[in-house]
């Protein structure tokens, strides 16, 4: 008998159970978790409301493969306790494994697949918006000086509100004490982002900023209100509290204006409400701030602060996924170490009706988001109680007439946009007369051209392939492929501040077409996803704006001294030369971040031209198209060169290397060339 309860210990040790047995006032929590063939990815803790772990498993590595693992705690019954869990490589437990969390024997939450590389829940909080009704109260009395909270309330307090934001619209009362302690801490201490302790920004993390800590609490409140009060369920309910609700730290970002002086008059724009699928291979589309795949239509409305406006919209568009975005920077800056903003400022409407009233705080530029397949052509979008803005346009249907006009009007953000390309700066970051803005929007439009003739892309998409924004900081914590591309850092207290995009593509642009090249998602050799997406810059500098080769060589990344030949001789200097190059992705890597990675390709144009690479990636189009898909990393390196040598005529590049003769046809280069012109004009690269 002995040696049998010694064998159950044993097995209940190893595979990680553990019960509580819970008293009087006390629930059990119980976290469940079945690893799958990855159990060492896997990690959970269970935290209080102040974020002390009090259960955790997993942490180090040391679950094992397609095992059970349970444990359990007893807590106090009326406090509030959180579940979360992690997973290294970003993929969740493979179903049908997982983890369940139970509160005394009854499921509260599961998941697999979908945790990806985090998720949460709240396990446990019978009463949560007493806690936040208290925290509104508590911080009030700190504001107007009735009471003291320590450093610990505050923080306490913050993430009471990061917590339940949810309680913020629990009632009109709720709302409006709400609403209340943010005047009060505009008016004794000064709006968020304004004062001279918090204008440049200031840690998230508690304890780093000693004295920031009031308005950390302030940021958790107003952006709890962001997201949970200015909402249309909140409007259609209490639209006499939303309406000129207007939140002061917009006058650091994304900056003040004032309602218009006739809310009255109506203004209309024509948008594109089509989205349809693009010939040939696809770049990637769900690269949204919001992880949808929706093309943005600038109307040309800004929104002022605090004001509510009107949209009328045709009725084709109702019902059918098309939404209305207020405010451009819709990345959600949650990720970053620092508050310079807050994390979430745009706000985005569902189209359901004709007459859609929106709204936002913070004000915002207007927008039309058009769904993937979307296909109702031209339509007319208006407006009431809005401003206009800077609108530079080049459309097929809409271009701008006179650009001093739109310079003068007061929306505090400009937009630019053509067939391909859209980018937005702060107004007052434009000089007149210092650029000519048409001819450099017109020469972004020129170099997008050229990177979708080459890559045989379908040259006018519904879809733009660079859209651009600047921002308090960079989305990600490394520049980054996306829909905005918001990899341009500003102050917005810099006037005019720095010429972001207004200068037209050129050697500072390397970034932008970099994360370009990763959205059009590049077909590459192994070990090339660094390297290859350098190249659309030669595309777009060298094809579309006929600068000289190896110029753009030498920009397309840094350093800038890498012309051809330098290129050519770094590749003959390494270690690996006459053997496979190394792609080990340490600082001994020969292929990512450097010239020698993606040379040979301009090595190709600089012997024969663009010819052979365009109708190499013509052909992969046309194979994808009849259901031959050759992948997009790491392909197959023999039928890769195969079908590039196939495309440049490979007997005729190998004699033209061996023998030093320039075999190159310079006739046959400027035929190919015009035909690609041809399709420059079109939308199909396909013909």
């Amino acid at each position: 008998m002995k040696n049998i309860l010694l064998f159950c210990s044993l097995f209940l040790l190893s595979t990680g159970f553990g019960f509580a047995q819970c008293g009087a006032n006390e629930v059990e929590i119980k976290v469940e978790i079945k690893t799958d063939n990855w159990g060492y990815e896997t990690s959970w803790e269970v935290t209080d409301l102040a974020g002390t772990v009090i259960m955790e498993g997993g942490q180090g590595g040391i679950y094992g493969n397609f095992l059970t693992y349970s444990d359990s705690i007893c807590v106090a019954a009326d406090g509030c306790f959180f579940f979360e869990i992690y997973d290294t490589f970003g993929d969740g437990i493979f179903a049908p494994n997982g983890y369940k969390l139970y509160v005394d024997e009854v499921l509260v939450s599961s998941g697999a697949n979908d945790i990806d590389a985090y998720a949460n829940t709240t396990a446990h909080c019978p009463s949560p918006c007493t806690y936040t009704w208290n925290a509104l109260n508590d911080l009030q009395g700190h504001i107007d000086g009735s009471n003291t909270l320590t450093i610990a309330d505050l923080n306490f307090i913050y993430d009471i509100f990061d917590r339940f934001p949810e309680c913020l619209a629990e009632s009109e009362t709720m709302i409006l004490l709400g609403k209340s302690v943010i005047e009060d801490y505009d008016n004794t201490i000064g709006a968020l982002f304004t004062t001279a302790n918090t204008m440049n920004g200031f840690s998230k993390t508690p304890g780093t900023n000693p004295g920031i800590e009031l308005a950390r609490a302030m940021v958790g409140l107003e952006q709890g209100i962001f997201d949970q009060v200015f909402t249309p369920d909140v409007y259609s309910e209490f639209p006499q509290h939303i309406n000129l609700w207007k939140f002061n730290s917009c006058a650091t970002f994304p900056g003040n204006a004032s309602p218009p002086s006739d809310s009255s008059l109506t203004h209309s724009m024509m948008i594109l409400a089509d989205f349809k699928d693009p010939d040939g291979m696809n770049p990637y589309y769900n690269i949204n701030g919001d992880g949808t795949e929706h093309a943005l239509r600038p109307t040309g409305f800004y929104l002022a602060p605090g004001s509510v406006a009107r949209v009328t919209v045709p009725a084709e568009l109702v019902g059918k996924d098309y939404y209305i975005r207020v405010g451009s920077h819709e990345w959600d800056l949650s990720n970053k170490p620092q508050f310079k903003r807050m994390n979430r400022i745009s706000k985005k409407f569902a189209i359901n009706t004709t007459n859609i009233e929106v709204f936002n705080p913070l004000g915002g530029a207007i927008s039309i988001l058009v769904p993937y397949g979307a296909a109702e052509g031209v339509v007319e979008v208006s407006a009431t109680n809005i401003l206009e803005a800077p609108f530079i346009s080049i459309k097929s249907f809409y271009e701008t007439q006179d650009v001093g006009t739109e310079l003068s009007k007061p929306g505090p953000w400009a937009i630019f946009e053509s067939e391909n390309v859209m980018y937005t700066i702060p107004k007052h970051a434009i000089i007149p007369g210092q650029y000519d803005l048409i001819q450099t929007l017109q020469d972004w439009e020129t170099a997008v051209r050229g990177v979708n003739s080459i890559m045989a892309r379908q040259i006018i998409p519904d879809k733009h392939n660079m859209y651009m924004i600047a921002d308090v900081m960079i989305r990600s914590g490394a520049y980054s492929i996306g829909y905005p591309m918001s990899n341009t850092p500003l102050n917005y207290f810099n006037v005019p501040g720095p010429a972001y995009f207004i200068n037209g593509p050129g050697p500072d642009d390397e970034t932008n077409f970099h994360e370009t090249g990763h959205a059009l998602a590049m077909t590459k050799f192994p070990g090339e996803v660094e390297a290859i997406v350098n190249f659309p810059y030669i595309m777009a500098m060298n094809y579309g704006l006929n600068v000289d080769l190896n110029e753009a060589v030498n920009y397309s990344f840094v350093p800038n001294t890498f012309d051809i030949d330098k290129t050519a001789t770094h590749r003959m200097v390494s270690n690996t030369f006459g053997s496979a190059r190394n792609i080990s992705n340490t600082t001994t890597d020969e292929v990512r971040y450097q010239h020698r990675g993606y040379g040979h390709y301009f090595e190709i144009v600089n012997l024969l031209g663009w010819c052979p690479l365009r109708n190499f990636w013509k052909q992969e189009s046309i194979d994808f198209e009849n259901g031959i898909d050759h992948g997009i990393n790491d392909q197959d390196i023999d039928s890769r060169i195969i079908r590039m040598s196939a495309a440049a005529q490979a007997d005729r590049h190998r004699s033209a290397r061996v023998s030093g003769q320039g075999l190159f046809d310079h006739g046959a280069d400027r035929r190919c060339r015009a035909r690609a012109r041809v399709d420059d004009h079109g939308r199909d690269a396909q013909g």
